[in-house]
């Protein structure tokens, strides 16, 4: 399993740092996705195709969101919009495998 992802881990600082301009924001480190490389390789496995990259010119990649969630490839990304509203569409929609989970249980 994955950890939780917090608003920090993408740039090293949150929201409220870019706010008040802190110290945080201006010596943020990069993420290092290595720690999560088995799970991701893991996932590769079950899904049968390659991860994109985690970040596409300093942002996060959707089409990685989209392979996290383990929805067919193009399911978010094919869609004409923004940028930010695929990677808002990804963050709120549902994990299929999840999903059926949840389903399983209550019925």
């Amino acid at each position: 399993m994955l950890p939780t992802p917090l608003t920090t881990d993408g740039k090293g600082y949150s929201a409220a740092d870019l706010r008040r301009n802190s110290p945080a924001m201006r010596a943020a480190p990069s993420f290092d996705f290595d720690k999560f490389q088995p799970a991701i390789e893991k996932w590769e496995k079950v899904l049968g195709r390659k991860a994109p990259a985690p970040v596409k010119d300093g942002k996060l990649n959707a089409l990685f969101s989209e392979f996290m969630m383990g929805v067919p490839e193009g399911w978010i990304t094919d869609i004409d919009l923004p940028y930010t509203q695929k990677v808002k569409a990804c963050g709120n929609g549902v994990v299929p495998q999840q999903a059926a989970l949840a389903l399983s249980i209550l019925l």
